[in-house]
């Protein structure tokens, strides 16, 4: 009996120098760059921060969580991205809502869903290519673009042109992602849960990690 509880706790303790070998080896920050720069930093508390360096993105930094899987093998999701959109409320001549959609830049956002609840009845429209559709009047609207989901309650009684700015942090894409590090490598699954060799992100030295996420 001794001999059976003294082999358990001897394979209890490799297990757990395994699993904490397994676990150190992933931390650290890994980096991919191709039109820009983007990179990982997966923290021992199993959250990952993601920076994306670059013109088009100014430091734009997302957080989220992430849970081994398997032997190096990692699952990380963040959140979908929600709350209030920013709104500038105008008046015109006209009968119903002009709804305007877009960026952080000024540019018009396409294919944005609005949509409205009015006297019972449902209607929604699509913004065309000038980023534009029109719905009835209502004290509220929904947005919906890519991952964002948000509503803007109307402020302005009288307003019945609203452009709706959609910021960075609204047009971020979810990540829902299966990691494997290998050989300070990390790999992203495709849609077929395949780990692609041709491409990976590199893991960077401590001391440049630091100055990635001070």
């Amino acid at each position: 009996m001794l001999k059976l509880l003294a082999l358990f706790l001897v394979l209890l303790a490799v297990n757990g120098l395994q699993a904490l070998a397994q676990s150190k080896s992933v931390f650290g920050v890994y980096k991919h760059c191709a039109f820009t720069c983007r990179f990982l930093k997966i923290n021992p508390d199993f959250t990952f921060e993601q920076l994306l360096d670059g013109d088009l993105f100014n430091n734009q930094r997302t957080e989220g969580k992430w849970q081994f899987i398997g032997a190096n093998k990692i699952k990380a999701e963040t959140s979908r991205p929600s709350g209030e959109p920013n709104v500038k409320e105008t008046t015109e001549n006209r009968n119903n809502f002009l709804i305007i959609v877009v960026d952080s830049s000024g540019a018009v956002v396409s294919n944005a869903e609005i949509s409205v609840e009015t006297s019972g009845e449902k209607f929604r429209c699509i913004t065309s290519q000038d980023g534009s559709c029109e719905i009835p009047k209502s004290d509220k609207f929904d947005v919906a673009f890519a991952s964002y989901r948000g509503t803007h309650k109307v402020k302005d009684a009288h307003a019945n042109v609203f452009t709706v700015e959609l910021t960075y942090d609204k047009l971020e894409p979810i990540i829902d992602d299966v990691w494997l590090i290998e050989n300070e490598c990390l790999y992203v699954a495709d849609k077929n849960g395949e780990f692609r060799k041709d491409t990976w992100y590199e893991k960077v030295s401590g001391k440049r990690a630091k100055k990635i996420f001070p």
